[in-house]
């Protein structure tokens, strides 16, 4: 049959064994306001990164695809401010948090690399001249 694509984080298991267990934590009265408005932030910025990425025709490029991958965790953890989506709790969230956190270093080393390329393309090193761009 035909594979669907696994979105959901993995399941605790004996990799977590020598883990502590987490203690709920309960939230004061402000906490899920202030949830729901970063939730509804993230909302509206994933959109607008969606409708921006629609605008590259290149899905191999690195910077798309982490892009592509930050707006997808933007969006389950704004679902999970509604209690929506795959992440069910809240160490779900916390799990998702830290892989955005690594996307976004992966895509700020990819957005590094390609700043520096284009800097070797446009500029001419002159000997004790320093560097002149070209235009």
């Amino acid at each position: 049959g035909e594979k669907r694509a696994y979105l959901s984080l993995p399941k605790p298991g004996k990799h977590n064994a020598n883990l502590k267990a987490l203690k709920p934590a309960r939230l004061d009265n402000e906490e899920p306001t202030t949830f729901g408005k970063s939730g509804l932030e993230l909302h509206k910025l994933t959109t607008q990164v969606d409708s921006e990425m629609e605008k590259w025709e290149d899905p191999e490029n690195e910077i798309i695809r982490y892009g592509q991958g930050l707006s997808s965790m933007a969006y389950s953890m704004y679902l999970f401010t509604r209690g929506e989506g795959l992440l069910k709790i809240t160490q779900d969230l916390f799990h998702q948090a830290e892989a955005f956190a690594t996307e976004g270093l992966k895509l700020t080393s990819a957005l590094h690399i390609f700043s520096n390329q284009g800097r070797s393309v446009h500029t001419c090193h002159y000997p004790n001249q320093g560097s002149i761009m070209q235009t």
